[in-house]
């Protein structure tokens, strides 16, 4: 999580290389005979420019071929239909044709708004994705404006050669647009806004001294009076209940590992739901409208059984490496590949919903919590809640530090 990651999210052009095969030379057994790996999805059009690729982690490189108790774990935990840790099911998600739902949305660098009739998407703002693009956007709770980030250069004399980004306000059908923060040297993380409207709350990360490393902190920003109030320290990115009661947010631990956590709207009484060993990493919350689940997007993760709740593992002597190794290399040009999951606040009920193994994928719920719609590079798909019929319902979808959020049907 580190300061060229923010840079590298913003700026930049992405490729999308062949998936590596699950074979090694040395094998007489080909492990995709226990784990296939889905096909891979459409790519981007080649004409269109992208944020550049993820430098927050990359995955172990492994050519030698699993130890013998290893290919007996792998044999005895797929005999039982066990998922284990970086390992992905063969999934076919089907192309449907279907009017997308009022959804604001992000496509390469410009906001979207979409009205849930068969009428094309309104394009809202006029960025060229490179020098200029917008992010992150959110509807109100009344659903009459939403919040999202813009981004530019950072200016020629500026002694922190980072893209500067604001947060920023419109109204639903794309007018009266104002700024709500310009701070001096920063990286915004999605933004949400507080259950009455009156706040809105962002994770930054500040550089305030550019010799020193950056201040990464949630802060609550006052939309009467413009205040700006810091609350919890190494956060990433938050979510807030819609009945006022909490906030969730992804916390950095160790400056690389990362949890999710639950706190107050004060940012007091702080308890992790999600603990920094559970995955390889969290991101991007969104509360379910009922404010008592969590959806996320996560790498890594327990081995799971075919419904995708947690389950021990028959043999376990998969180790890491190995399972690195297994993982479809999808999102090998940009960083790790996520998947959704669920849990509830109080950390029981922990689900995986997806095995997209997708670059970043941003989420939202449909305003009763029935459905969900992701963003990601290769497309906006939908998918009821519980993870079943996924399909994709539109190709062109946008790469990390895009966003999604799904309003009310006007």
């Amino acid at each position: 999580l580190s300061v060229g990651f923010s840079y590298a999210l913003i700026q930049g052009r992405i490729s999308f290389p062949p998936w590596r095969s699950l074979v090694s030379p040395e094998c007489s057994t080909p492990l995709t005979d226990l784990y296939p790996a889905p096909e891979p999805l459409d790519p981007y059009p080649a004409s269109a420019s992208y944020p550049a690729p993820n430098s927050r982690s990359s995955r172990p490189s492994i050519e030698a071929c699993p130890t013998a108790q290893q290919s007996t774990a792998l044999q005895e935990n797929a005999g039982q239909g066990i998922v284990a840790p970086g390992m992905a099911p063969l999934v076919s998600v089907p192309d449907v044709q279907e009017p997308l739902p009022p959804l604001i949305f992000v496509r390469q660098g410009n906001l979207w708004r979409s009205n849930g009739t068969n009428q094309a998407p309104i394009q809202l703002t006029k960025f060229d994705g490179l020098n200029r693009s917008a992010g992150a956007p959110i509807f109100s709770p009344d659903g009459k404006q939403f919040l999202f980030t813009q981004s530019q250069p950072a200016p020629a004399d500026s002694p922190i050669s980072l893209p500067r980004m604001t947060l920023h306000i419109m109204d639903a059908d794309g007018t009266n647009q104002r700024q709500v923060w310009n701070p001096a040297h920063a990286f915004l993380w999605q933004p949400t806004w507080s259950a009455d409207g009156r706040s809105i709350y962002v994770a930054v990360n500040e550089w305030v001294d550019p010799t020193a490393a950056a201040k990464q902190h949630l802060v609550r920003i006052d939309l009467n009076s413009n205040a700006i109030e810091p609350l919890v320290p190494d956060t990433l990115s938050v979510t807030a209940s819609r009945d006022g009661r909490w906030l969730a947010f992804v916390r950095s631990v160790g400056g690389y590992k990362t949890q999710l956590a639950l706190a107050m709207p004060d940012g007091n009484s702080i308890r992790v739901i999600i603990s920094a060993d559970q995955f390889q990493e969290v991101y991007a919350p969104r509360f379910a409208p009922n404010s008592i689940q969590i959806l996320f997007v996560a790498v890594g993760g327990p081995a799971v059984d075919p419904s995708g709740k947690p389950v021990a593992l028959a043999t376990p002597a998969i180790s890491a490496d190995l399972t690195a190794w297994l993982t479809p290399a999808s999102a090998q040009a940009h960083g790790n590949a996520y998947d959704l999951w669920v849990v509830n606040i109080d950390g029981t009920g922990l689900r995986r919903l997806t095995w997209l193994q997708a670059d970043e994928p941003i989420v939202a719920y449909s305003p009763d919590g029935s459905e969900i719609v992701i963003n990601m590079g290769t497309g906006i798909y939908r998918m009821s809640a519980d993870g079943s019929n996924l399909r994709r319902i539109d190709p062109l979808g946008d790469h990390t530090g895009g966003g999604i959020d799904w309003g009310y049907q006007k």
